[in-house]
């Protein structure tokens, strides 16, 4: 492999800190896999001395794929091996892998578990569901009476546990992500007064970065005095006061920074009389072991490599931070830094490059020169100083060009198909080269009924809908009705799904039944000759269930009712077996889950209607156009790429204000806000317009060969992404611009061929 000047800089450095800057297509993984190579056969490194950390564990296998076969290449066959099961994993892995090395300099039982997700969403609900019952105090009851008068959406609220289970878990999430402690959140709840305090001293520190000086006296309640300051952003602008309400909104902060408090405190009791961990829990532990005991791992690390490392949260950064090591090597684009919703702080990953030895690699080896020119005109009046400017792959400089912006209408799928099979009926584009990228999940149903309506084939794991698709409601009945047969609602949607195939009126007519007899549905049918081969296989792998875990009782049900070969004669056969088959790949990721609490989880999860899509339903070898969200594209690349920009619409959360970096929180009352939550308010909607242009970034930097923009006629209300785009490609020459809401095909055939 040949490498720029950039990457061989990069590759060779020796520097106790090194910041690689790698900017979108630059080849950073290839450095990454050569430099960790000169460590071995120049250095003399073993790969048990090497620590490389990155940010999913996909990203690990990769990265650890590539220095196998690179050190196989060399004829280093051992130094393979040690790599093969060395230090190359995420940051769980390696906290997880550093307790279980050293469980008593961290306090713990060495047989210790990790929880999955799914179980420690749970757990955190069951401890604060347990907090609000033995809440009593005033101010806690205060907020229960707050929410019990509110309106949401339009009615009022039925259920207040419901809500503050929500805030709690929101409140601790972001706590303890941002490396907060209990103390933190006790002190919070300490009184209004020092509540308020501590507000005001929030809004003079926010006033001084602001202003950028230190605000006159008395400026809070003579807000004239700050019209002398040109730099004055909107919540000094616009400063209202009310004693009674300032008050009310202290007490009602109190008492949610009670209940998480105390919510916490159950959780951490938990995790010891469990001897489980959640992700956030072994994060903390790892932290306060390397921190107070670095001595413990002193000298076995060398050599640490971290990627993308501005995607780090705070926690994870002093984790690495304290990791002793001689030689540290950081590599990220702050650029890229999408996951602030996850807690990741760009800012830090700044601050590393301040502090380091950084080389920049400024050459996109992905993209055509089309493509890069593009990106740089939306970009670079946003980011006039901090912009990376990319230098097109070189041997593409000149090509034809690339780019096509597509302005859409009401329907703006439907737009969108007709675009994708503008390219593959007169720009002779293959749909296997084609990938949409979408914002969210939420319009995913809709883009898939319409490509399919061209005739295409669709790969898609972008969805939302996946816990609502029969098929997943059906396995979920099925679950709670091995646990509890006695349960005659999901008894029955188990024997009407395909899975036994009973007729609607034979179900009809064993409810009428069970409820003139008062007896369940299963007294009825478990000794009926009817039901036999039902009943032959549900009786005994019910009486099982309660030993068994929900992946397990999975596998069995699709053992019992041969289900592939039931999908299969059912329309859209492989979207239903790749779904049923993800539901069982998602149970045995949370292998503990028994079938009646996997159960509760897919209805849980269809009632939130969270974020998760179909299955893929098509390898990667059928031509079939792929739909991806933004956030699933980083780090991939396409030949083609629809990019539809609608940018993130703001959500006001009126009440509720968390920042748990400077340890604020804060309600709002009666649709008033006190000044420091306008201030932390302001701050959180700065934030994520900036992650909103940077996810912008990632999904226009993803494309090899062509990249088509799709944005509404007319800005819609909260989109900022439409005059940005527009207004750098829209009167370019080079840019063919389309108007997809007046194309209509006139032959589809050409799609379906």
């Amino acid at each position: 492999m040949t490498f720029s000047d950039e990457q061989l800089w990069a590759i060779r450095v020796d520097a106790p800190q090194v910041t690689i800057r790698a900017g979108a297509g630059a080849g950073k993984t290839g450095v990454l896999t050569e430099r960790y190579l000169r460590h071995v056969v120049e250095q003399g490194a073993s790969p048990d001395n090497i620590l490389a950390i990155t940010f999913t564990r996909k990203a690990a296998a990769e990265m650890k794929r590539r220095i196998v076969k690179r050190l196989r290449a060399e004829g280093l066959n051992e130094a393979a091996r040690q790599a093969q099961v060395g230090p190359i994993s995420t940051v769980h892995g390696y906290c997880e892998r550093l307790l279980r090395e050293y469980p008593f300099d961290a306090a713990l039982d060495p047989k210790f578990q990790v929880l999955s997700d799914v179980s420690a969403e749970q757990l955190v609900e069951c401890c604060a569901k347990r907090a609000l019952a033995e809440g009593g105090a005033e101010n806690e009851l205060a907020i229960l009476r707050h929410l019990g008068g509110q309106r949401r959406h339009g009615a009022y609220t039925r259920d207040v546990s419901l809500i503050l289970v929500e805030w709690i878990t929101r409140v601790l999430g972001d706590f303890r992500t941002a490396g907060k402690n209990v103390e933190d959140l006790e002190f919070l709840a300490t009184s209004p007064d020092r509540l308020s305090e501590a507000w005001r001293a929030y809004e003079e520190a926010c006033a001084c970065e602001d202003l950028g000086e230190s605000p006159p006296p008395s400026w809070r309640e003579d807000k004239s005095l700050l019209k002398e300051f040109k730099k004055r952003p909107a919540w000094l602008a616009s400063i209202r006061h009310d004693a009674a309400l300032d008050r009310e909104c202290a007490e009602l902060t109190c008492g949610l920074a009670s209940l998480a408090a105390r919510t916490w405190g159950m959780l951490c009791r938990e995790f010891g009389l469990r001897n489980k961990l959640d992700f956030a829990e072994l994060e903390a532990r790892a932290c306060v072991m390397l921190e107070e005991k670095p001595v413990t791992i002193a000298g076995k690390y060398r050599w640490l490599i971290v990627d993308e490392a501005q995607d780090l949260n705070p926690v994870q950064y002093r984790i690495l931070r304290a990791t002793p090591a001689e030689y540290c090597l950081w590599v990220g684009d702050p650029q890229q830094s999408i996951y602030g919703f996850r807690g990741a702080t760009r800012d830090l990953f700044l601050k590393t490059i301040e502090k380091s030895k950084c080389c920049d690699l400024t050459t996109n080896w992905r993209s055509t020169e089309k493509v890069m020119t593009a990106v740089d005109k939306v970009f670079r009046g946003l980011w006039p100083d901090t912009l990376i400017r990319m230098t097109p792959r070189p041997s593409e400089i000149g090509e034809a060009p690339a780019v096509e912006l597509w302005t859409v209408g009401v329907n703006p799928e439907a737009d969108v198909a007709n675009g994708v099979f503008r390219l593959v009926d007169s720009e002779r584009v293959r749909p296997g080269q084609i990938t949409i990228l979408v914002r969210t999940a939420n319009a995913t149903d809709s883009l898939v009924r319409e490509l399919r309506s061209h005739g295409f084939k669709v790969a898609s794991g972008a969805g939302k809908n996946y816990f609502l698709r029969t098929e997943i409601r059906d396995l979920g009945s099925a679950l709670l009705a091995l646990a509890d047969p006695d349960d005659n609602l999901v008894l029955l949607s188990l024997l009407r799904s395909p899975l036994v195939g009973v007729p609607l009126e034979i179900c009809v007519g064993l409810a009428l039944k069970a409820r003139e007899s008062s007896d369940s549905v299963w007294d009825l049918i478990r000794t009926s000759e009817e039901f036999s081969v039902f009943v032959g296989w549900f009786q005994p792998l019910s009486e099982r269930s309660g030993r068994l875990r929900a992946w397990e009782v999975l596998a069995e049900i699709f053992a019992a009712t041969n289900l592939d070969a039931r999908f299969a004669m059912m329309p859209s056969k492989e979207q239903l077996i790749a779904n049923g088959r993800k539901l069982l790949s998602l149970a045995m990721e949370r292998r503990e889950v028994g079938p009646w609490e996997f159960g509760e989880w897919i209805g849980a999860q269809g009632r939130i209607r969270g974020n998760t899509g179909d299955a893929e339903a098509l390898s990667g070898e059928d031509d079939a156009i792929r739909i991806s969200t933004i956030h699933q594209a980083k780090g991939l690349e396409w030949d083609v790429v629809v990019v539809q920009a609608e940018s993130p619409r703001r959500k006001d959360r009126n009440d509720l204000v968390v920042v748990p970096a400077g340890g604020f929180l804060g309600i709002g009352s009666s649709g008033f806000r006190p000044l420091a939550l306008e201030a932390a308010r302001e701050r959180r909607v700065r934030t994520e317009d900036e992650e909103a242009r940077r996810l912008l970034y990632v999904a226009m930097t993803r494309t090899r060969e062509r990249l088509c923009v799709a944005v509404s006629r007319r800005k819609m209300a909260g989109d900022h992404w439409h005059p940005v785009i527009t207004a750098a490609l829209d009167r370019d020459p080079s840019v063919f611009v389309w108007d997809a809401a007046t194309y209509t095909p006139q032959d589809r055939s050409t799609a379906k061929e």
